[in-house]
């Protein structure tokens, strides 16, 4: 979360300065990713979860995969059409949270939901006004000897998640393994 927040914060300064845009060519970028990512969670994550039985946490990492290929796309970002290009891997982007919330969702009871989501806002929250901090002060600094530093550092950072949430899926994975039909534990009490 805190990735995306402090890219969101200096998105606009970076554009700005690499290509020259102002409001416009800002706005028309941003409308396209945001419309691409749109259609992206509302017909192909439902697809490829329920039709190609692609779990949550493995929809999560694609889209932290893609995440990394936008920042460094950014990185070396050099004209218009390369930062247009990056609108690719950024109808992905959705799946991240999409992916997390709905994982998490399965961890809980139906009746700890409400508070499992208010506990994520309540960071998301806090994460922003940090990664504004920590993102604002870091990126002027980067810019006397190379502007993409940010997203490069972030780009390594992002490689933490992904591991850890393949981790996570390779539990799942084998947790689905050893409660087949055959083999699950029987539903009677026998402590009665």
């Amino acid at each position: 979360m805190v990735f995306s927040i402090g890219i969101d914060d200096i998105f606009y300064s970076y554009l700005r300065y690499k290509l020259s845009w102002d409001d416009k060519p800002y706005g028309w970028y941003n409308g396209l990713g945001c419309a691409f990512s749109s259609i992206t969670i509302i017909f192909l994550y439902p697809y490829l979860h329920r039709k190609k039985n692609v779990n949550d946490v493995m929809l999560s990492i694609y889209g932290l995969i893609a995440r990394i290929t936008i920042l460094l796309m950014f990185a070396f970002l050099f004209s218009s059409w390369w930062a247009y290009m990056a609108l690719i891997p950024t109808a992905f982007t959705r799946f991240i949270l999409t992916g997390l919330r709905a994982a998490s969702s399965r961890l809980v009871e139906d009746n700890e939901q409400g508070k499992l989501f208010s506990l994520i806002s309540v960071m998301n929250g806090i994460m922003s006004i940090a990664a504004t901090l920590i993102f604002n002060g870091f990126y002027p600094l980067t810019l006397s000897f190379f502007s993409g530093t940010v997203f490069l550092v972030v780009a390594g950072l992002c490689l933490i998640p992904i591991m850890l949430l393949l981790k996570v899926h390779r539990k799942m994975v084998f947790t689905e393994e050893e409660t087949t039909p055959f083999n699950s534990p029987l539903a009677v009490n026998f402590e009665q």
